[in-house]
Formats: C-alpha cells, sequence, structure tokens
C-alpha cells in the first residue's frame, strides 16, 4: 500500500461509524422485540449495544488508539459470525447478517490502522505563530 493510502483511509473512519451505529439499532431492536429464531439472550444483545455505540463514537471521533480495541472485535466476530455462517452454509442456507459482518471486519481493522498511524497533532504549531525566516 502507499504512503499515502492510510492518511487518506483515516479521514473516512467516521464513515465506518455508520455501520456500528445501526448494529447498536439492530440489538435494541432485537431486545425489544425478540424474534422466535434469535438464540441470543437480551443481556448479549445489551452488551453489543454498547460494544456498537463504544465503536460509533471511536471510529466518529477518529481516536487514535481504537486498533487493540478493533482486534478483540474483529477476533470474536470472525469467531461468532464466521461460525454461524460456516453452520448455515452446511445447513444450505445463506446467513446473510453474518457475510456482512465478516465482509465489514477488514474495512474496521483498515480504518483502525488508519487512525493508529494518524501523526499527532502539534498543539506548538496552532498557538505559536510561523516563523519568518528571510
Amino acid at each position: 500500500m502507499s504512503s499515502t493510502f492510510f492518511p487518506r483511509a483515516a479521514r473516512f473512519a467516521p464513515l465506518v461509524s455508520v455501520p456500528f451505529a445501526f448494529g447498536a439499532i439492530h440489538h435494541v431492536l432485537a431486545i425489544a422485540s425478540p424474534s422466535a429464531s434469535d438464540t441470543s439472550s437480551p443481556s448479549r444483545h445489551l452488551v453489543f449495544v454498547g460494544i456498537n455505540l463504544l465503536f460509533a463514537v471511536l471510529f466518529g471521533m477518529r481516536v487514535k488508539y481504537t486498533l487493540f480495541p478493533a482486534v478483540l472485535l474483529a477476533l470474536q466476530q470472525t469467531y461468532s459470525h464466521g461460525g454461524a455462517f460456516l453452520e448455515a452454509r452446511r445447513g444450505g442456507a445463506f446467513d446473510g447478517e453474518s457475510f456482512a459482518v465478516l465482509v465489514f471486519l477488514p474495512v474496521v481493522l483498515i480504518a483502525a490502522i488508519a487512525l493508529a498511524r494518524k501523526p499527532r497533532p502539534c498543539y506548538l504549531q496552532t498557538v505559536l505563530p510561523p516563523s519568518t525566516v528571510e
């Protein structure tokens, strides 16, 4: 990847927060009106409401230290949704929700890496006027 890829990707990190916000809404709706096929408990959905809101804020505010929690989330989601996707495929079905989550995970990791590589702002440059060298 080019040296300009990650700085450009960091600019789009707030867009990554949008699916997380929708994920939080999905889990709230699952608590409010659970479906018969949903095997997750309301407390599990509540945990993921919090996780989704956390990542919506982290990516929305372009927090530099998002990489470690994003890696943990990617591992957990790959295990959970990856297993659900494979189980559905073995049964001859297509699990669209798990597929969407699995496709989204590389985007999450790229955005988190981009934020981690984002240079720190130099606050002195914003406080002190630029020097004039003649």
